[in-house]
């Protein structure tokens, strides 16, 4: 018994130093504003680095690209995004699942793009009352 948990968390700690961070890129684009992009999966301290990047500018848009990650980072970050009045997006063809879909949730607004709505384990018809509902 403690023999597994000891080789448990000697596997939890390699794999575990191997983890890629999300890459949280930020541009200027004029001398108060910025663009920053999260793409990548969210580790543990990915939301410090985001919000170092979100310190940079009194006027930020901030646009997400992530299976999701660190539950806790996800969390923070869609703190973060709450205390700032910002308004996340997600653009067409790309995702923002798991811990990603709480950071973007903490938005006062944000843009997503639904390219297949699913209800009941079945997928909605174009046309039909929920679609319209919904879109």
């Amino acid at each position: 018994m403690k023999r597994s948990i000891i080789i448990g968390l000697v596997i939890g700690v390699l794999f575990g130093l191997n983890a890629k961070a999300a890459d949280i890129r930020h541009s200027r684009i004029s001398d108060d504003a910025g663009f920053i992009v999260v793409e990548g999966t969210l580790e543990q301290g990915d939301e410090q680095r985001f919000d170092a990047a979100v310190q940079q500018y009194s006027k930020r848009a901030v646009l997400f690209q992530s299976e999701g990650g660190a539950l806790s980072a996800g969390i923070r970050m869609g703190e973060i995004i709450r205390m700032k009045n910002l308004s996340p997006g997600v653009a067409p063809g790309t995702m923002c699942a798991s811990a990603c879909a709480l950071a973007w949730l903490g938005g006062t607004s944000g843009l997503c793009h639904l390219h297949r709505l699913w209800a009941s384990m079945r997928p909605i018809q174009l046309g039909t009352e929920l679609h319209r509902r919904v879109v």
